[in-house]
Formats: structure tokens, sequence, C-alpha cells
């Protein structure tokens, strides 16, 4: 090593990051990894003091200092000091709430670098109203969607501390440290029974596509290609592009659900949502049996895992287990118990990553 470059430790990447730079290599539009997001506090804050709150709790986060390089064909990863490509800000009193979005879905589609460089933007802003903000664009390699939201509860604690002249508030757990135990967890016998399990629990068959649009989306591809019993149907193409589509549950709404929680005994909203989404889907595909989604897992099942930044989300493909969608609650609920029992397994299995 050269003598005036300082000694670090290289990592391999986890399954989950190593997807993100496989997108963020092969997709056409390589901003796919980007996660821009925003949060605004309805009050004014003192941008200069929120600027410095922002710097420190940036220093308090070490997934901000991780860094990857390339070493022969594969992907590595150190850790540096935490940094951002840039920290600015921005003032949009007096402008539109319109041209203040335009602004961030401009910012939020550029490309971030990402051999041996930070990979974060953030700018501290006043949005028209005059409320201040913190609006950052991250790659999804450093830090998921969970870390992020703790990020910007970090930034406000700090900028609370320092307003009062307090101590900083409790600084959150390395990510390194985390990296090790899950890099470590991809070599053990629980990782290899893990992977045995969900081997076992989804190559029985190939899933059926169940589309939210109803049957006719499979029955026209399976004409198209001549192909009547085909199971798959292409909808999904390299120039696809996502959209961002918000769907508010009323607070109404939400209580409601609640009270039926308490009333039928049942585990959990989540559950509660996975298997009505399972009894759409099976209704609207000609009342199917053999339903398949994707789940969005977390992964942080301690408390270090909790407090700490890197990337632990992943997809884990789940097939709630109904024989015929229910047409009145008491199976419906005997359903449920079937599938509350398999989720618990399905979480205790929950560590391997999906890729």
């Amino acid at each position: 090593m050269s003598p005036n470059k300082p000694e670090r430790t290289l990592y391999a990447l986890t399954p989950s990051q190593g997807l993100t730079v496989m997108n963020r290599t092969w997709c056409i539009h390589r901003n796919v990894v980007n996660i821009p997001t925003s949060i605004i506090v309805d009050a004014a804050l003192d941008l200069d003091v929120l600027e410095n709150a922002v710097r420190l709790a940036v220093g308090r986060w070490d997934s901000f200092g991780i860094r990857i390089i390339k070493k022969g064909r594969d992907w590595q990863q150190y850790f540096a000091e935490p940094a951002l490509i840039s920290l600015k800000r921005k003032d949009f009193r007096g402008r539109t709430r319109a041209e203040m979005e335009e602004f961030f879905h401009r910012e939020a589609r550029k490309v971030l670098p990402l051999a041996e460089s930070p990979m974060a933007k953030i700018w501290v802003f006043a949005d028209p109203e005059g409320n201040s903000g913190v609006f950052s664009v991250i790659n999804h390699l450093i830090m998921d969607s969970w870390a992020i939201s703790n990020f910007y509860l970090d930034v406000l604690g700090v900028y609370q501390s320092l307003a009062a002249g307090h101590p900083l508030p409790k600084a959150p757990v390395s990510y390194e440290g985390v990296l090790i135990k899950e890099l470590a967890y991809l070599q053990s016998d629980r990782y290899e029974a893990d992977q045995a399990y969900w081997r076992k629990e989804l190559t029985t068959s190939e899933p059926l596509f169940t589309s939210l649009k109803g049957s006719q989306e499979l029955a026209a591809y399976r004409k198209k290609k001549k192909s009547p019993d085909a199971r798959q149907c292409q909808n999904f193409f390299l120039r696809s592009q996502g959209g961002h589509i918000v769907k508010i549950v009323s607070a109404e709404d939400v209580s409601r659900c609640k009270e039926f929680l308490v009333e039928q005994r049942f585990p959990s909203l989540q559950l509660l949502f996975s298997l009505s989404l399972r009894t759409y889907l099976a209704k609207v595909n000609d009342r199917t049996p053999d339903v398949t989604f994707g789940a969005t897992l977390a992964r942080r099942g301690t408390l270090d895992e909790k407090r700490t930044g890197g990337r632990g989300s992943t997809t884990s493909t789940t097939a709630p287990s109904c024989r015929r969608p229910p047409r009145s609650w008491r199976p419906w609920r005997r359903c449920s118990s079937s599938r509350t029992s398999t989720t618990a397994t399905w979480i205790s299995r929950a560590s391997k990553p999906w890729t």
C-alpha cells in the first residue's frame, strides 16, 4: 500500500448491495438506484443551525463513509470518513410548490457517482410557506428508507440539541459492525438452512401471473404467444420506468381496521393488508387459488440493525396460502389463521437476503 494512503479494510458487498450495483450498471436509467426523499417541519427553523445539524449528523452515520472499489471483476467496499457529494441551501419562498417539486424531481434524476466517491447529496431549504426542510438524494447502496428515516430523526434531534445548548442525542450504531455480522451470516450453517427452506418453499411450481387489472392481461399474452398454459406474462422491459403514486388511507379507515383487529383478535395491519391483497388478486383473476406477490422486508430484527444505516431491505416472494378465495368471513378467518402461522415461519427465516 502507498505510504500516502491510509490502511483500509475491504469487505465484500452484501447481496442487497450487489443487486444495487447491478441495477446501477445495467439499467438504461441508471438513476434507478437513487432514493430521493424530503422532510418538512411545520415551522421556520434557523437554517444556519439546521445546516450545521445535517453536517454533524452525517459524521455520526458511518454509512455515509461507504466507498466501493472494483478489484478485478468484483466490487468491494471500505469505510472512509463520512462525507457528502454536496450540502447546499435552497430558498423557495416567493415561489410555487410546483416549482419546488420540479427542482426536487430534476435533482433526483441526476446520476450519482459510484466508484470511490461519496454517494449522497443533501439540501436544507425553506418551502414556499416559509417552513424548513431537508431534501436528500442517496444511493440505495449505502442506505434504505428505514435508515434514511432514522437519519432525518437524528438531524432533528441534533438540531434541537444545538438550538437548546444541550448535549447531542445518543449516536446511531456503527454500520460497519452490523455489516461484518451480515457477511458472517452468509457463511454460516443458519444461512444454508434458510436457503434450503426457501428453495423448498418456492420451487414447488412456477408462480402464476396475477394482475391488479384482472386475468385479461395474462389471457392476452397467452393468445399473443400461442401458449394457452403460460403462467408468466412479460409486462416489464428494459426501458420501463417507474411511477410514483401515493394512495392515502383516511384516519377513519385506519381506525376501523384497528377496531377490526381487536374484535377479531387479528395479529397486525400488515397481515390484514397482505391477506386482503391476496383475496383481491384471486377475485379479479378468475378466483385462482394460486397467488404470489413480493413484500419488502426491512430485515432489521435486532436493536443494532434498527439503529444503523446501510441497506438491509430487500424484496421477498410470498405465496399466501388459501385453497380457494373465501366468500365469507368465517372461512376467510380460517385462512388468516393459516396465513399467520406461515408468516411467523417466514419472518423467522427472513434473514436470508433476496436477490
